[in-house]
């Protein structure tokens, strides 16, 4: 997921194209915004010098694209930055990305690539190098790699016909590996203005274990029409990438190809059904369904042994969620989530040039809920019917979309771009709006724009929210996904949980609270907690126990002391029925705290338990703080050791 310092919680980057940094007009910058128990809260804003990457130059269009994965496999998420409009040397608009690494601090500048740089290919007037980002691992080695979108590579005398360069993750980063284009790959011809690379996608569509690229053409004329647009996919493998198939409406039975449809004009990945197999959408935002020129629509593709086969297509009519009308463009941007927690992946799809009422252009979004039979129609969201904001002419809310966990309540969450939102009087300054996944499903929360986070001013044509970017948890081979996932260790493991321990400033000695890494950081934050409870240990982790049963596990229940706020007992099934029987209006049961190995088995990090004989509370310590009570006279005078709890998991 997009967790740049590695604290559990998903972080989010807004692109800020338009955003001119001293002097220098749409030079561009990004927001930072980490996740947190609490949901988002603004960290910082880079540009190109503040990251000691570059200048600010006009029309650089820092932030026009972003990608997030782990290339050096340091367990740290990295940023990747399009900035399409660079232009290195005397190669106007010929684009750069910029890499920034993720550490425990959050993300630090690393390095600025281009196509000569990186050894594939010439940087030449108006590639857009950059313009199109994706990650994935195509040859299954541990490290993300990355795909770049040059959908104004020209070559020869095929302007704009569009290329994609493939970087590879190593301990290093990312190195430069190969180039393609439609007739490289056997798939096609380059022809002027197909804007091959304009889109990207990643998935594992036959689930071999090998992440698979879907490449966007909107430009593509396949027959004699113009512009309709075709989808190019190449397999993942143990050498990477390899050329696979080209779809178009026609070939997939899912349409006709027609002028300017832009068929693959915008791409995402999910498991919709849950059967394994990752399921592709095409965007198709200019097609007219009926007579309503450029209203929009999708396909969806169903993943397979086999790869990818065509399924459905919906627009708005067709799912009952609103009209066909000019220009609406349905299909602009779409994005993945599991937005009520049930296992099946949802979709929500951008239509921008939505006009709810007399709003023309304010734009919605339309939610589409996985289920076992696929995509069903569910709800279709505007900013004034989720109470974050008016629907104003020009807003183009829904023109980029992103989901993720932001607060690590299990229910994915979403978060809309709305660059042409206007706060107070400064025109297309921009916005985004985040909507909390429920059991119901989304509902609104907030709206951010940079002035109310403290991360700059709101300028005219700023364009905040022109992308938005973060990652899942990627639970989509999990039949029977966990609803409370735990959040992972600091080495990945899914299946261990960090607990921590508070000293309640309130009570005498032996007061203590121990807590997974959630609830750590909510006690942190919230000043009535974080003046009771004080954080021990510099914040180290107490130990570790598991999330999971296992043959040499045993489980854990923890039992609140209803006499003294913030006691807890931790106790073994034994001791649990015994506390039940006698203890009962001393001690409420709160459940299954962990897992870990009993007491005596010699298999992990051994913790006594320590009554005090003030207070009734108690007190788990390590063999080396065991040490120091047992020989502190002080100390042993108010614990009586009761013996070994359990023992830790290494």
């Amino acid at each position: 997921m997009s967790d740049f310092n590695k604290d559990g919680f998903p972080d989010l980057v807004v692109g800020i194209p338009g955003e001119s940094p001293g002097s220098d007009p749409r030079s561009g910058t990004i927001a930072v915004l980490n996740g947190s128990a609490n949901g988002l809260v603004a960290d910082r804003s880079l540009d190109q010098e503040n990251l000691g990457l570059g200048n600010n130059e006009d029309d650089d269009l820092f932030g026009f694209s972003l990608a997030i994965g782990d290339f050096n496999k340091d367990g740290f998420d990295d940023l990747v930055v399009g900035v399409p409009g660079e232009s290195p040397g005397d190669d106007e608009k010929s684009g750069t990305i910029t890499v920034l690494l993720g550490s425990t601090s959050g993300l630090i500048g690393n390095t600025t690539f281009n196509q000569e740089n990186l050894g594939l290919g010439s940087n030449e007037f108006d590639d857009g190098f950059g313009e199109s980002l994706a990650t994935g691992d195509f040859n299954n080695d541990g490290f993300d790699d990355l795909v770049v979108g040059i959908p104004g590579e020209s070559l020869g005398s095929r302007f704009q016909a569009g290329a994609i360069a493939v970087l590879n993750g190593s301990t290093n980063g990312l190195v430069g590996s190969r180039i393609f284009n439609q007739e490289s790959l056997g798939l096609g011809d380059n022809e002027r203005g197909d804007f091959f690379g304009f889109s990207l996608a990643i998935g594992d569509f036959n689930n071999d274990g090998f992440d698979d690229l879907v490449v966007g053409a909107p430009g593509e004329s396949p027959g004699d029409d113009e512009r309709s647009g075709t989808i190019t996919v190449l397999n993942g493998s143990a050498n990477g990438l390899v050329a696979n198939t080209t779809f178009e409406q026609e070939n997939l039975g899912l349409g006709t190809n027609e002028f300017d449809d832009g068929f693959g004009e915008s791409l995402a990945t999910g498991d919709f059904n849950n059967d394994g197999f990752d399921d592709l959408v095409v965007g198709i935002p200019g097609e007219s369904p009926g007579s309503d020129p450029k209203s929009g629509a999708i396909a969806v593709l169903n993943g397979s042994a086999n790869g990818l086969v065509g399924s459905r297509s919906f627009d708005q009519e067709s799912l009952g969620l609103g009209d066909n009308e000019d220009g609406d463009l349905f299909g602009s941007a779409l994005a993945v989530g599991d937005f009520n927690n049930d296992g099946f992946d949802d979709l929500v799809i951008g239509a921008p040039g939505e006009s709810p009422g007399d709003d023309e252009r304010s734009g919605t979004i339309t939610v589409l809920n996985g289920s076992a039979n696929g995509l069903v129609a569910s709800r279709t969201f505007e900013q004034e019917n989720l109470g974050l904001g008016s629907n104003e002419a020009g807003d183009l809310f829904g023109s980029a979309l992103t989901a993720a966990d932001f607060n690590n309540d299990g229910f994915d969450d979403l978060v809309v771009g709305i660059p042409g939102e206007s706060p107070g009087s400064d025109p297309k300054s921009g916005a985004i709006a985040v909507l909390n996944g429920s059991a119901s499903g989304l509902v609104g929360s907030r709206s951010f724009d940079q002035e109310n986070l403290g991360l700059g001013s709101n300028e005219a044509g700023d364009s905040f929210g022109f992308a938005v970017a973060s990652n899942r948890e990627d639970n989509d081979n999990d039949p029977n996904p966990n609803p409370n996932p735990p959040t992972p260790d600091p080495d990945g493991n899914p299946d261990t949980l960090e607990l921590y321990r508070f000293r309640n400033t309130t009570f005498d000695l032996g007061t203590y609270l121990f807590v997974g890494r959630q609830e750590r950081d909510a006690i942190v934050a919230n000043p009535n907690l974080n003046q009771i409870f004080e954080l021990e240990g510099n914040g180290a982790v107490a130990f570790v126990g598991s999330s999971k049963p296992g043959d040499d596990l045993v489980p854990f229940y923890r039992f609140r002391n209803l006499d003294i706020s913030g006691t807890y007992l931790f106790v073994g099934e034994e001791e649990r029925k015994r506390v039940k029987e006698n203890f009962s209006e001393q001690f409420t049961e709160e459940g299954l705290a962990f897992y870990a190995f009993g007491a005596g088995t010699n298999r992990g990090l051994p913790f006594n338990r320590f009554q005090n004989r003030v207070n009734n509370t108690y007190l788990f310590a390590g063999s080396a703080e065991s040490e120091i009570i047992r020989n502190d006279s002080n100390l042993s005078n108010i614990f009586v050791e009761e013996g070994l709890a359990f023992e830790g998991l290494i």
